[in-house]
């Protein structure tokens, strides 16, 4: 048995075929990203900045 552990904020890529993890993609200053939610949703830009809300 195999126990696998991801933090927050990482996506991970798989082999549909293998099931296999193929890469990790974090979320980072640089990185493009997409929105999924709200006003902005379908919106593709580049993360620019990261701001911690304590507010969950």
């Amino acid at each position: 048995m195999m126990l696998v552990l991801f933090a927050a904020l990482i996506t991970i890529q798989t082999d549909l075929e293998t099931g296999k993890i193929t890469d990790f993609i974090t979320f980072d200053t640089g990185n493009l990203c997409m929105v999924t939610e709200g006003a902005n949703l379908g919106r593709i830009g580049m993360v620019t900045k990261r701001e911690t809300s304590w507010l969950f």
